[in-house]
């Protein structure tokens, strides 16, 4: 039986509260889990939803140039928007969760906060809640959304079917329980943090076990020349395709920095005392970014959820699920 119609709405208990949600777009809500943390996120239902199915969902977590008290802050940003596409929708039809925060939720000295655990929280009350298939639960994230993915399937290593990562990094050591699983890592070669970062998180998840295709691609290839990338990548059958962009690749980046407007890629209100995705700081004593090493961080955000045959391939992975002997 097909359920449709846009305007639709769809009903979801929360505890004794009963919660209407629109179809075919994104509903803005709050979940506040066991400690107290809430968490302001944008969901996104598809339009026609067929009875006994059960659906994809797309996990974005936004970069911290984004911070705002506007729920809806993040649907200005490429990571959340291309999978509620109508494009899209036509061939995926999946659900799209999109966290709005308004704080740093990790940051470069492996500090995380509670807003990670209960965006997890969060995920597991959808699940229950709506037709989702857990074996398709796609990760994604861009720079302090991209180290919140890595932290999450860190921790939980059975929650994603693979992930997507966009110019991010993290403590290797940390990512040792990453080394079998199926991950797209996209960064440029000028991006004086994420790319060494993600080199290192590599490099150790080869030592450990981890298959790794690693070549490099201009920013601005052409559709077809995508194509025939991803297929030589897919091919190669490592579990971690890492696609460093090439160095003076990346469309020209014009920051976008003035006050009350988020930053970069972000119209939120940006937090006392914040410095968007800090492209001009970083670690304590460390000497400031300049501008063409934020354009070359920032600037593969709006690029990286243009590359369609890497957002293919992410959802084509399925969970391997544990059979019994």
């Amino acid at each position: 039986m097909l359920i449709a119609a846009s305007a639709m709405l769809l009903s979801a208990c929360s505890g004794k509260e009963k919660i209407s949600f629109v179809k075919g777009e994104f509903n803005q809500m709050e979940f506040s889990a066991e400690d107290g943390t809430s968490v302001k996120y944008n969901l996104f239902i598809p339009s026609e939803l067929t009875r006994g199915e059960v659906y994809p969902l797309v996990v974005f977590i936004h970069d911290a140039g984004a911070l705002s008290d506007s729920t809806a802050a993040v649907l200005s940003q490429n990571g959340a928007k291309v999978w509620a596409s109508q494009e899209w929708q036509a061939e995926h039809p999946c659900f799209v969760l999109a966290p709005q925060f308004n704080t740093i939720t990790v940051n470069d000295e492996a500090v995380v906060t509670p807003e990670v655990g209960a965006t997890v929280a969060l995920i597991e009350k959808l699940c229950r809640e709506f037709p989702i298939d857990r074996n398709r639960i796609y990760g994604t994230g861009q720079s302090m959304g991209c180290m919140q993915t890595i932290v999450t399937a860190v921790n939980y290593p059975e929650m994603y079917a693979a992930l997507y990562l966009v110019a991010g990094q993290w403590e290797p050591e940390d990512c040792a329980p990453l080394a079998d699983k199926n991950i797209w890592i996209v960064v440029s070669e000028d991006d004086q943090r994420a790319y060494p970062g993600m080199n290192a998180i590599t490099d150790y998840l080869v030592a450990n076990g981890a298959t790794l295709f690693k070549e490099p691609m201009n920013a601005q290839a052409t559709s077809e020349e995508w194509n025939e990338y991803a297929n030589k990548a897919i091919g190669s059958g490592a579990n971690i395709k890492y696609t460093p962009l090439l160095s003076g690749t990346l469309p020209e980046w014009k920051p976008n920095f003035k006050p009350g407007n988020g930053g970069g890629f972000g119209r939120g209100p940006r937090p006392e005392g914040g410095n968007g995705d800090k492209p001009m700081g970083g670690r304590p004593g460390e000497q400031p970014l300049g501008p063409g090493a934020a354009a070359a961080h920032m600037g593969t955000f709006p690029v990286a959820y243009t590359f369609t045959p890497v957002l293919e391939w992410l959802f084509g992975q399925v969970k391997r699920v544990p059979t019994d002997k």
